[in-house]
């Protein structure tokens, strides 16, 4: 039998002299089995647990960047609330970003009509009544009937400001039509560039006009009149790109995705080749800005990756339906 044992586990340690025996084999392997069993058990622990912080961080981020804070987790987890573009390195036709969403839509939004009503007994600043689009595209302008009171053939400066969902998206000023000496006369007012606006968003202009021009009001005879002008944006499917970003190297990604309607698949682009992500479980959430209700779905994928530059990729689809909006996702590296 052995003569001596190992430190940690007891396991049989013989001399050239001692005698082997079967009992003690087992004995040693059982040992062996129970201790390799453990150290399993709380690695899955260990990992189970980094997956839970990593969703608690991701919430925390999603928190703190709608609350306008800041936070340098950031560094090692990806994330967009889609505030802006800025972490967006190309995104389809049939996409656009409204109101901290990407929006996909089976109609676009055409012109609206205000209308045309009684003229104002003087000019100043005046806004259109809200109005709700049924549909995804982008306001380029207005189209205005205005009434020139000054005694030469002009135009004139028109401060404008485009509300979306009672928030300011773009100011600006812009050239009225020319228009005759104590005349009336309809052209569009342009703006400098134009803003997303995605279906179900209200949308308002104000403007301020010289005081000696008159503008149509609107059929209730309250607001300033006119035609929103729209390009519309519509499609069944689109795909969003995000700009590349650095990662530390990691064995496992999980993703979560927040969206309403629609489906959405992903993938990691990393050293120009695309990795899909297996999809988990959906839940529903209220929990993205405004505490509007969604889905949230949970991707993985369990891949070596060395630290570098990486982006992703979103496949965004109808499903049969008409609208979807995408509002934000969260990527950790475990």
């Amino acid at each position: 039998m052995a003569s001596g044992y190992t430190a940690n586990y007891g396991l049989c340690q013989w001399q050239p002299e001692d005698k082997f025996l079967r009992k003690e084999f087992n004995q040693d392997n059982e040992k062996i089995d129970a201790a390799v069993a453990a150290a399993s058990s709380q690695a899955s622990k260990a990992l189970s647990g980094l997956e839970d912080q990593s969703y608690n961080i991701y919430n925390l981020i999603l928190q703190n960047d709608y609350a306008g804070k800041y936070t340098g987790w950031k560094k090692s987890l990806l994330f967009d609330g889609f505030i802006d573009k800025g972490g967006t390195s190309s995104m389809s036709q049939t996409l656009l970003l409204s109101d901290g969403a990407v929006a996909l839509s089976k109609t676009g939004q055409s012109d609206l009509s205000l209308g045309y009503g009684e003229q104002s007994s003087s000019g100043g600043a005046a806004e259109t009544r809200s109005v709700i689009t049924s549909g995804n595209g982008r306001l380029t302008g207005i189209g205005l009937e205005l009434y020139n009171g000054l005694s030469w053939e002009t135009s004139v400066e028109v401060k404008y400001e485009v509300r979306v969902n009672g928030k300011t998206r773009l100011t600006g000023t812009a050239d009225t039509p020319v228009i005759a000496s104590y005349n009336t006369g309809r052209g569009d007012l342009k703006f400098q560039q134009s803003v997303d606006v995605k279906a179900g968003d209200s949308v308002s202009v104000w403007l301020d006009l010289h005081t000696a021009w008159r503008y149509a009001k609107d059929g209730t005879g309250s607001n300033l009149g006119g035609i929103l002008r729209f390009t519309p944006v519509s499609g069944t499917s689109g795909e969003l790109v995000t700009r590349s970003n650095t990662i530390p190297a990691g064995a496992s990604f999980r993703l979560w995705v927040r969206h309403k309607n629609g489906t959405v698949t992903a993938a990691l682009v990393a050293g120009g080749q695309e990795h899909s992500f297996v999809q988990g479980e959906d839940r529903s959430t209220t929990e993205p800005l405004n505490g509007v209700s969604c889905t949230e779905t949970e991707f993985s994928l369990d891949r070596e990756t060395e630290s570098g530059g990486v982006k992703l990729k979103f496949t965004l689809g109808l499903n049969g339906g008409s609208t979807m909006t995408l509002f934000d996702y969260g990527l950790a590296v475990i």
